[in-house]
């Protein structure tokens, strides 16, 4: 009997197999398409549809950037253009716009990705079969991932948003806001903050129409923030299987899929949705913070292909750049990742090389694309983080936050992992490539290392940023105990021979994968994302989430007091101060003489102290009190008598 790993010459797949495979891909995208619209709507469907345009013009026009490495250019290309649209237009025509010009600016990658198809039409690029199996494992993942939301969505109303409202969301809904007001994303709204993940939302919000009353306004926001949280776990998906993919053996790599590989990659592409990834994220709100996991993780899958593609590729090394730079624009401190993974990338390219100078001699684009490249990076760390930046550093991470960090020892275990297989790990292809996340891991250790001592004047204390930016160097690595998981895979038989074996050898590739995605993705306090929103979240539930929508429809302020419990009251408070206390995405200033402004009272709002609510009719005078309790009325009477507000009572069962 042939041995496991002995492969066969494959024969011509007949024209009939071809067409019938062909047939089915089309039709699940077809399905996939009408999930995307049901779950993100026309503007969902556009994004998706553009990466997917950009990703099969790119990989048919360069076979270099096939695959994975064509996934990770689509959405850098996506990410660019979309916010680069956004940036031109602010400039050139500064303030509020129609639906119309929004879509435009959502259009331009799919514009760009029609004519990447039409040159390679021209050209007669046809897709490998390689190429091909990756995209339906990227298809898998993508309908994976909508339908899990899909699911959420039908659980009941307001389901398919509660979950996206939590923590820090108000705050990046005024953020998208002010950037729709101004246009598009502006160098002010950069100084300000690393908005590009926010000015990418803006366009999403606008393109799909808002106006209408508030409490509609408050939903076109969180159906924004729910779209790009969606689009951005099927971006992670897709990129961590892509990095597990580009560590398949040489002999592999350009092969057709096998089926016990592509599930290896499918469980990894789960950890986008798991408790440690995106349950962090939304428990607190980090919405930009998980968005900028996107472009700091296509800079590692570049990287790695970098690495790989035995010819020059100045293309792999421009994008790899851009992407580092978005992610300087996204969330600035896990800028060190991508700048690590980047530059390890060009110096395992060097090394790897030696003794082929007049191949290298060759592409003298290689080596100046490489020149400005690490000078890029040189400037970013240098200039931009420590020159310029350094002492608003000292004081922003000094502040506190909230955040449920995952185990403080999971980013050393995972940096170890990554120095043990670069260091005997498979072939020397293999090790030069993992060098690329060991040379992350170190470096976003030693980040973390910085904040810890910068927060407390040179003490080693775990300050919200350490610990924020520890979990977003953890969710960067989280593929590599795969690897090795994926390389056992891609070793089980293909030989027509063992096919009585394909039962065991399709049980092992999940069975193995999923213990680990289970022990790493549950390896916080963070609840479980999916089953918490299927049953309509907390803080805010969909009831509070009802409250406020209703609450705002009608005209003037208002304030939810012991209308459900503690928590949501809060959060609705939250909520209700970017519907009637905002403008242009603005705060609406306090009245003259009042301590603080309302979206600073519902932030620290005790519903214990009836005072408090007191002190909310001076800042707002009309206010309207939504209540569950009969007895508020009466309390404020002997507490404030002289208070201009109203009392409604709903009560509940």
């Amino acid at each position: 009997m042939t041995s496991p790993t002995t492969l066969r010459p494959r024969a011509d797949v007949p024209a009939g197999r071809t067409l019938v495979r062909r047939a089915v891909f089309l039709a699940a995208a077809v399905a996939t398409a009408v999930l995307a619209w049901y779950v993100t709507g026309t503007t969902g469907v556009t994004v998706i549809a553009s990466v997917w345009l950009l990703a099969d013009g790119v990989g048919r026009l360069v076979p270099g950037m096939r695959g994975a490495a064509g996934w990770a250019a689509a959405i850098t290309a996506e990410l660019v253009l979309v916010i680069g649209a956004s940036a031109v237009v602010a400039i050139a025509a500064p303030g509020p716009h129609g639906s119309v010009v929004w879509s435009a600016m959502l259009a331009v990658p799919a514009v760009a990705g029609v004519v990447l198809e039409v040159v390679s039409a021209v050209r007669r690029r046809d897709p490998r079969a390689d190429e091909q199996a990756h995209a339906g494992l990227a298809l898998a993942i993508t309908a994976l991932i909508l339908g899990c939301f899909a699911a959420i969505e039908r659980q009941g109303r307001y389901f398919d948003v509660a979950w996206a409202m939590s923590g820090d969301a108000r705050n990046h809904a005024l953020i998208v806001r002010s950037i729709i007001a101004d246009g598009g994303l502006t160098l002010d709204s950069l100084r300000s903050y690393p908005a590009a993940v926010n000015g990418f939302a803006a366009v999403v919000a606008a393109a799909a129409g808002r106006g209408g009353a508030a409490g509609q306004l408050v939903l076109d926001d969180a159906h924004a923030l729910a779209t790009m949280y969606v689009l951005s776990a099927i971006a992670l998906g897709v990129l961590l299987a892509g990095a597990l993919l580009e560590t398949l053996a040489a002999d592999r790599h350009r092969q057709r899929l096998s089926v016990p590989v592509a599930l290896v990659a499918l469980v990894t592409a789960t950890g986008a949705v798991t408790p440690l990834v995106l349950g962090t994220t939304l428990l607190d709100g980090f919405f930009s913070a998980y968005g900028a996991l996107v472009p700091a993780l296509a800079t590692i899958v570049l990287a790695l292909r970098c690495v790989r593609e035995p010819r020059p590729l100045p293309l792999l090394l421009v994008l790899a750049s851009v992407s580092t730079v978005l992610t300087f624009v996204s969330w600035t401190v896990l800028v060190a990742v991508p700048w690590a993974a980047l530059l390890a990338a060009i110096v395992s390219v060097l090394r790897g090389r030696r003794g082929t100078a007049a191949d290298m001699a060759a592409s003298t684009r290689w080596w100046g694309v490489a020149g400005l490249a690490v000078a890029g990076l040189a400037l970013v760390a240098v200039v931009a983080v420590v020159v310029a930046y350094l002492p608003t550093f000292r004081v922003i991470f000094a502040l506190p936050g909230s955040i449920i960090a995952p185990s403080r020892w999971l980013l050393l275990s995972l940096v170890l992992v990554s120095c043990a297989l670069a260091l005997g790990g498979g072939d020397a292809l293999l090790r030069r490539q993992l060098w690329v996340p060991a040379a992350a891991g170190l470096i976003g250790g030693a980040a973390v290392l910085a904040l810890r001592v910068l927060g407390q004047a040179g003490h080693l204390t775990w300050t919200y940023y350490a610990s924020k930016t520890s979990w977003l160097v953890v969710c960067s690595l989280l593929w590599i105990p795969f690897v090795p998981l994926i390389r056992w895979a891609s070793g089980f038989g293909r030989d027509v021979e063992e096919t009585t074996r394909w039962p065991s050898w399709i049980g092992a590739a999940i069975a193995g994968p999923a213990a680990v995605m289970l022990v790493l993705g549950t390896a916080t306090t963070a609840p479980n994302p999916l089953s918490l929103a299927a049953r309509g979240w907390s803080q805010p539930s969909a009831e509070a989430v009802e409250d406020v929508v209703q609450a705002a429809d009608q005209p003037g302020p208002f304030v939810v007091w012991r209308l459900t419990d503690g928590g949501n009251d809060r959060i609705a408070n939250f909520w209700a101060a970017l519907a009637w206390a905002s403008r242009d995405g603005a705060w609406v200033e306090p009245p003259p003489g009042a301590s603080q402004s309302f979206p600073v009272w519902a932030y620290f709002v005790d519903e214990s102290q009836v005072s408090q609510l007191c002190e909310a009719a001076s800042l707002s005078p009309g206010i309207v009190v939504y209540t569950a309790e009969p007895s508020v009325a009466s309390d404020l009477q002997t507490a404030c008598p002289a208070a201009d507000l109203s009392v409604v009572v709903e009560p509940r069962s």
